[in-house]
């Protein structure tokens, strides 16, 4: 059964409503300034804007192409779920580092493909990033923590 490309219709649609939620927010409470003297709500403004026209384009192209309904995986679907819901109960259990270890090795059993040395690499270069990004833009996030 062929209908509209359903992917591309939800996907437009979200990117959509995110952008012109940035461009009326932007507009609404900073001050967008002239193309001379340009204030700080210009760029976000500016980015939501080309967002939502580029979310417009990819829905009215999903609408006009056909394509098979897609199926659902619901064992990848619980899985990243899981993933997510790990890394919220772990964080202020046992630190950043930790959580993000077990999110990230949770996650890749998504996955069939995957193996124990590319889930080790993965987590090991997700867990740093994380870690500089929280140090990089001062997150008050544990690294380590104990339960007790």
């Amino acid at each position: 059964m062929t209908r509209c490309d359903l992917k591309d219709v939800l996907t437009g649609g979200v990117l959509a409503a995110f952008g012109l939620f940035v461009f009326f927010h932007a507009t609404s409470t900073l001050e967008i300034g002239t193309t001379r003297q340009m204030g700080p709500g210009m760029f976000p403004a500016g980015a939501g804007g080309l967002l939502a026209a580029f979310g417009v384009v990819i829905t009215v192209r999903g609408l006009l192409t056909r394509a098979p309904l897609p199926s659902l995986d619901v064992r990848t679907a619980a899985i990243i779920l899981a993933a997510i819901a790990a890394f919220a109960l772990l964080l202020d259990w046992v630190g950043l580092v930790a959580a993000m270890v077990g999110m990230t090795v949770i996650a890749t059993l998504a996955s069939e493909r995957s193996r124990v040395r590319s889930t080790l690499i993965l987590a090991a270069c997700l867990t740093g990033l994380a870690i500089l990004l929280s140090l990089g833009l001062g997150i008050p996030m544990p690294l380590f923590t104990w339960p007790v």
